[in-house]
């Protein structure tokens, strides 16, 4: 990750006004593997909780990849956003393993999709409960995607 590249704002907006560089605005969404009983994905916080907002019915796609493969990294290019496991409850802290795991899925997807623009927020921090200091490290050490912003607001 490049962070002269550190954008500063509402993560939204950000991914809106996309550069002439990229065709297509990713954001990145902190996610768990928490399943309701519909088998809808919780995400009824933060950035997560805008997203179902912005995209009805994205918990329930979530949820059914989380029951088929797993709390990993899904990209969904053409409603411009990507989950990301930073923990496997809601309830509980972020994981810097899981953290470091998301980061490497999302480096490779960033790899493969050069024309894409991706916005990482300061995952794990807020109701993850991490030391940005310390998730700081694993994400500069696993994000080395030339595509991939770090976004702070």
């Amino acid at each position: 990750m490049l962070f002269n590249d550190i954008l500063e704002g509402d993560i939204w907006e950000i991914a809106a006004s996309t550069s002439e560089l990229y065709s297509t605005s990713i954001v990145v969404i902190p996610t768990n593997s928490v399943l309701k009983v519909n088998g809808a994905s919780v995400m009824g916080a933060g950035l997560a909780k805008q997203a179902i907002h912005k995209f009805p019915g994205l918990d329930l796609i979530i949820g059914s990849k989380i029951a088929r493969s797993g709390n990993h990294v899904f990209f969904f290019k053409a409603w411009g956003i990507v989950s990301f496991p930073t923990k496997r409850d809601w309830r509980e802290g972020s994981e810097l393993s899981l953290i470091a795991r998301s980061c490497e899925e999302l480096n490779s997807i960033a790899i493969v999709h050069p024309d894409c623009a991706f916005y990482i927020p300061k995952v794990g921090t807020g109701k993850g409960r991490l030391n940005w200091v310390n998730v700081l490290q694993v994400v500069k050490d696993k994000l080395v995607a030339s595509n991939i912003f770090l976004v702070e607001g």
